[in-house]
């Protein structure tokens, strides 16, 4: 998802108040999804996610989806030839 802006009220004021704290931050946010639906996520629930994404060094996490387009060539190595080294 994408966050596209802060969520506004009928009479266009911003919903919720901004903290640099994030756990007293009671903004809320919209964020758009490729199927092009919206949903409303408030400030602290989007940075439990950011954080949670990450290490203690700042190292991100990311979760493989899918491999299109794989293919090999005479190069690889084949399951016959394959061995595991465990230094153990």
């Amino acid at each position: 998802a994408t966050v596209v802006g802060r969520k506004r009220d009928t009479d266009g004021n911003l919903v919720g108040r901004s903290n640099q704290n994030p756990i007293m931050d009671t903004s809320i946010y919209l964020a758009a999804f490729p199927d092009g639906s919206t949903q409303e996520f408030a400030a602290n629930v989007i940075a439990e996610s950011l954080y949670s994404q990450v290490d203690s060094e700042g190292n991100e996490y990311l979760l493989l989806d899918e491999i299109i387009d794989h293919k090999k060539d005479g190069s690889a190595v084949s399951l016959d030839d394959a061995f595991v080294h465990d230094p153990d």
